[in-house]
Formats: C-alpha cells, structure tokens, sequence
C-alpha cells in the first residue's frame, strides 16, 4: 500500500497546529485608565493604563477594549497621536467588567480620545492654554478591517505653538487619514480645531472610509474648509445614520466651503439616512469680494448622492444646505429652514442663492432632486433651491412650500421657491404657473407637466408628512421615479394607491405621491379627531376647535377653506361611524 502521509501532511499540518495551540488566535487587549501600570491587557484586571501601550503592543487582527474614562496621546507633546494600525480595531464604551464586545454601553460608557495633552483647557469658556494634538487619531494607510467604534474624539487643534501655516498637524485636528479606508462606527468627533488648513473634525486625502452612527459635531475651521469632514484628492466615503451638526467654517480669502462637508474629491459621495443641521459657512471679515459655499455639503469634483435625509438650519452664502458642482441625486430628503446669506462685496452684494439647494456647474451636469420637500428656506433669490449657472437641475415629484426670498421684485413669485434654468415635472410649487417676477413671462404651461399649485396639506408645520387631504397624494409621476429607492423617507413602501383621492399623477396606479413621504393608507375614521377609534362628544369638541382655528385638520373637503361644506363633511362622517 502506497504511503501518502509526505502528500498529505503538508495540508494537515495547518489544523494540526491550530487544534495543538502552536497557531496564535486574535487577542483582545483592555485598556483602562484606572489600572495600575505595568498590566499587560489580557484581562481587565490587568489592563493597560494607557492607549498607547496597547497600539504598541498590537498585531493585526487584534482589538483594543478601551474602558470609559479620558485619555490623551502623551502628556504634552502636541505632536503626538493615536496611530491606527491596520487590521487593529479600537472599541470603546466598557464599564470595566465585560467578557464580550456586545455587552458593551458606548452612550453611558463615555470613552474620551481628546487632544488636551496639557490637561489644561477650560470650558466655560473654552480656551486652549496650552498647545493640543494636531490630530487626536491618525488612520492612514489601513483598510476597512481596521475599526474606530464607541469612541469620543476631541480637543484636536493646531499642534505646537509655532506650527505654521500648511504643516500637516494644521489638517485633520479630529481623526486625519492619508489613503486609508478605516471604518469609523458609533462615534462622537467634537470640538476639534483646524485652522488655514482643512477638515477640523476629519481630513481624508486619497482615502475611502465608511463612517456609520457618527455624530460630528461643534468642529471648526478657521480660514479653512470641510470644518466636519474634508474629503479630498481621490476620496470617496459613505456616510450612513450619521449627525452632522453645528460645524463652523469661517472664510475670508479664498472663498470657504462645506460647514459640515466639503467634497471636494475625485470619489464619489454618498450619504443615507442622516441630518445636517445648523452648520454654517460665514465670513470673518463683514465686507469682502469672498462667498461661502454649501453650510451643510459642498461638492465639487464629483458625484454626490443623498437619500433619506434632512438639512436643517444650515447657513452659506451659496447653498446653505447643500450646493452641487458635478452630478448629482437628492432623494426623499427634506430641506428645512435652511439660508442663502448674501454678502456686502466692496463692489457688490454677492450670494444669497439656494436656501436650501443650489446647483452649479462648469460642464452642464444633471442634478436630481426627487421626492424632496423644500418647506421655510431662505435667501435673497430661490429660496428654496436655485437651477444655478450652467447646470441642468431636473426636479420630479417635490414639494416647495413657505420658501422665501428677500429681494422685493421675487416675493410673491415662484422664484422665491425655484430659479434659473431648471426641468419641472410633477412638482407642487406655489405660484408656478405664474411669472417669476414683475413684468415678466410665466413659464409655458406645457413645460411644467404634472405640476400644481396648492397647499400641500402637511399634517402639521413642523410634519411635513402629507394629511389624508392633500393634494400631493396619488399626484406624482410613476416615470419619474428613481430605481435606487422603492421606499420613502420614513423607510414606508412607495406606490400606495388612496382609494379616497383620484390619480391625478401619471402612470399607471398606483401613483407615486409629491414629496419625501409616501402617505400610508390605513383603516379610515376620518371623523375621529381625537385618534382613540371611538366617535363621541369628544371628536366633535375637537372638530370645532380645529375648525376655529383654522386647522387643516378641520378642512374635511380638501379645499384649502373652512366653511359649511367641512362642517358638512365631518357630520357625514361621524353619522358613516368607524369601520
């Protein structure tokens, strides 16, 4: 019989060295600033004082548990920083206790990275008396497998006294990363600083992260760009569930960019499911020839993609929620209360266009805005969004509503809502089928097919979900739809066909609704106000109440007015009983 053991072996000796022991497993290495020094991370019990000695100590494939408390990169030397490994990944968020990573409890757990080597900032006020890390945590050259999870960074501003002008330490003061791809997951990146430089909360160059359950909030940039996050050279990141929120750019020359974001990168943007809010791009100086650009996004170079998202409270001087250079698709997203603030130029005012969306470009690029709702957007022209120069803005089944415009020849007029050249289908603009401004021509009325003018029937001013009589239900364009999404911003199925209100879109039912949200049929008892399904005094005292106040609540026919045909309405109603 042959022998095949010299064949087999060599195939055999992997598993006989794993099952023996001879082959090393991952390790967890803990971290707890508690700790006596000198452990050696393999239990709590012995854990690491310092973050440090656990990256020194780290191979590829390990993970850091890093239990709450505050720890810095050294005890003065601003230089200094976290250094990620590649295929190390870092958990915050343990009590000290924990046998496995899921037991964990980052929110209550807080695990601070902060770049205070001096352990000397004040906070009320803020105030940096001595030099901080110029980054709190760099990532570069690792991939995806290297995780940042359950940590707050912090505190990362400048780098030593003297650090000049272009020195990398001035880039990236939160988490800095040169052609990596870490995955960033439930973190906090806040009150970082940069200055002449970019990216005060994270600065990404020829880098690829995906950044998931991430708050980036209170960054600043002065005289920079991207004061939340900089993506620049080839990068191209997804952002997904995250909170970007008072980011700060301040500009004088050149012109600044992105209060929350600025892509300006060769790689694609794409953003899900996540909130930009109050971030703002303002001058240092009050009079300038300067402007400021996109207060929560600015996208340059390439492709930007955002679903399922709000933009709120965001200020710029062009595009206080988001302006767009290259193509671009805006989907199920709602623009709230965002503004276009113009400027004192030394020759002229400069700015004030796209309160809450502002497309331009060099190379006619399709911009997409699809299922948006634009409701309360400010600026002194196109309040709402604004078809800017040389670009080809299509807008399909949204809503525009309460937008204004300061400059007196629009108020009144569609442009306070929509301007320059843009293609308009299916969409609820009031005014649309009027002139954009006094003495000139409306738009001819085949050029807007599908469109409307009304009011859309929000369930309340701040809901802009659609009430059961409004006219955006059922009124959108099934073609006009995009693949990418079969479900509206609350995550609810698109194409819900009310029996109670007629197709007035196009396709074939069921038809698409206007806006971000996709009105949900359930079962119908219209006459019960108060929501507990039963009809009594109650629903009636609640009736007159809303009735009085002019609520649309109150208006049972659909009409925008309140009068005896609703009070008509309801009385049927509330005879037909609850199904």
């Amino acid at each position: 019989m042959p022998n095949h053991f010299p064949i087999i072996l060599p195939v055999l000796m992997p598993v006989l060295m794993i099952a023996s022991g001879m082959c090393s497993a991952q390790s967890v290495l803990r971290v707890d600033d508690d700790a006596l020094s000198g452990g050696d991370g393999q239990a709590w019990a012995s854990a690491y004082d310092n973050l440090q000695s656990a990256l020194g100590a780290a191979t590829s494939g390990d993970e850091i548990w890093i239990a709450q408390g505050l720890y810095m990169p050294s005890d003065g030397d601003a230089t200094m920083s976290f250094v990620m490994l590649d295929g190390v990944s870092i958990y915050g968020g343990f009590m000290g206790n924990e046998t496995a990573r899921d037991q964990r409890d980052p929110a209550t757990n807080i695990t601070r990275l902060s770049g205070d080597v001096g352990r000397d900032d004040t906070f009320d006020p803020y105030m940096l008396n001595t030099a901080n890390a110029g980054h709190v945590v760099v990532a570069s050259g690792v991939g995806s497998g290297t995780v940042i999870d359950g940590v707050t960074i912090e505190y990362g501003a400048y780098g030593p006294s003297g650090t000049g002008a272009g020195n990398p330490l001035m880039f990236g003061s939160g988490i800095y990363c040169i052609s990596g791809s870490p995955t960033i997951n439930n973190c906090v990146i806040q009150f970082n600083y940069t200055a002449f430089a970019a990216g005060g909360g994270m600065y990404f160059l020829n880098a690829h992260p995906a950044i998931t359950n991430t708050t980036v909030q209170y960054n600043s940039g002065h005289l920079s760009n991207g004061a939340g996050i900089f993506l620049g050279g080839s990068s191209g990141a997804v952002i997904e569930d995250c909170a970007i929120r008072y980011n700060t750019v301040v500009f004088s020359s050149p012109d600044g960019y992105g209060g929350g974001i600025s892509h300006d990168s060769d790689g694609e943007l794409i953003v899900r499911r996540s909130i930009f809010e109050g971030n703002l791009v303002r001058p240092f100086f009050s009079l300038g020839d300067n402007v400021g650009y996109g207060g929560g996004i600015f996208s340059f170079r390439s492709p930007l993609t955002v679903e399922d998202s709000v933009f709120k409270n965001n200020t710029a001087s062009i595009g206080g929620g988001i302006i767009a250079w290259n193509e671009a698709l805006i989907v199920n997203t709602i623009f709230e209360n965002n503004t276009a603030q113009a400027r004192e130029g030394t020759i002229q005012e400069l700015g004030g266009f796209g309160g809450g969306f502002c497309s331009y470009s060099f190379q006619q690029r399709d911009m997409y805005l699809e299922n948006c709702t634009f409701v309360n957007n400010d600026g002194k022209e196109h309040g709402g969004a604004s078809g800017g120069w040389n670009s080809n803005l299509i807008v399909n089944n949204c809503i525009f509503f309460g937008n204004t415009g300061w400059n007196p020849e629009f108020q009144g007029y569609y442009r306070e809502h929509i301007g320059g050249s843009f293609d308009l289908r299916y969409s609820l603009i009031p005014g649309i089928f009027g002139p954009p401004a006094e003495g000139e021509d409306p738009i001819d009325a085949e050029n807007l097919p599908g469109c409307i003018e009304a009011n859309p029937m929000f369930v309340s001013t701040t809901d802009f979900r659609l009430s059961a009589n409004s006219p955006a239900i059922d009124a959108g364009e099934n073609a006009g739809w995009t693949s990418i999404l079969m479900t509206d911003f609350d995550g609810n199925p698109r194409f819900v066909d009310d029996p109670n209100t007629p197709d007035t879109g196009a396709g074939p039912s069921p038809v698409i609704d206007m806006g971000a949200y996709e009105f949900q049929v359930t079962a119908s008892c219209p006459a019960d106000i108060t929501g507990d399904g039963q009809l009594n005094f109650f629903d009636v005292s609640a009736f007159l109440s809303a009735f009085a106040a002019n609520d649309l609540i109150a208006d049972f026919t659909g009409d925008g007015q309140f009068n005896f045909f609703d009070v008509s309405a309801f009385l049927s109603a509330f005879a037909a009983g609850c199904p």
